[in-house]
């Protein structure tokens, strides 16, 4: 959250009334397991919490005390941001999960916040631009191809199993936690797994598919929020 309680730590603009002090806004998917815990945060440290709920185009409301924007349409979105930041303090856009990342370094960006660059939140939510950063940097990875989701499973499957790329394991590009993340064996599991995928990718509109070859071990994960940095 830094921009918001730098060189306070009695909160953001601790004598001030409510409507004038820098607001947190929080961008997160309904799904999202980590909003709460931010929430929780912030009020202790007397931030005030502005909720930027990803509201489809057609239900979009003129005011209210949240801030009601289409992540998917990225320059509106960051438009409304900005609309909403003239009439009140923003200290920082806090994206909680892929769905709100990018958005969220842009609208820093624009508000003239300290923000993550936006090449940098593509590269971090699109794993096929990850790898192929990865592979451009030599960084040690599986191989990976990636299909469209309306792609003939069977025909990959068939090209799979040709190469002997069995076990691979089976991504979609920008869906997070683990959402969509299957192993498949052999060319059964293959196709079995795929359709299984492809309703997730349609309601996610994901249309890009990354098959990986698969590395046994162990998994780690790393979660993090940079500070000045």
């Amino acid at each position: 959250m830094t921009g918001c309680c730098r060189g306070n730590p009695g909160g953001v603009g601790y004598n001030l009334p409510m409507s004038e002090q820098p607001c947190l806004i929080i961008l997160a998917s309904s799904h999202s397991y980590r909003q709460d815990a931010f929430q929780a945060a912030a009020e202790q440290l007397g931030i005030p919490v502005v909720q930027g709920l990803d509201v489809p185009p057609p239900l979009l409301p003129s005011g209210g005390a949240n801030l009601a924007i289409d992540y998917r349409d990225l320059p509106l979105s960051v438009e409304r941001v900005l609309d909403f930041a003239a009439d009140r303090p923003v200290g920082y856009v806090l994206g909680l999960d892929d769905s709100g990342a990018l958005l969220a370094a842009r609208a820093n960006e624009a508000l003239g916040i300290p923000h993550n660059s936006p090449e940098a939140t593509i590269a971090a939510r699109d794993k096929w631009v990850m790898r192929q950063r990865f592979s451009r940097a030599g960084v040690p990875s599986p191989v990976v191809r990636k299909y469209l989701i309306t792609d003939d499973p069977e025909d990959i499957a068939a090209d799979l199993e040709a190469s002997g790329a069995f076990p691979v394991v089976i991504k979609p590009t920008t869906m997070s936690g683990s959402r969509g993340v299957m192993r498949a064996d052999d060319p059964f599991e293959f196709v079995s797994r795929w359709e299984r995928l492809r309703p997730m990718l349609e309601e996610a509109r994901c249309d890009d598919v990354l098959v990986e070859g698969f590395i046994p071990g162990f998994e780690v994960a790393l979660e993090g929020l940079l500070d000045d940095g």
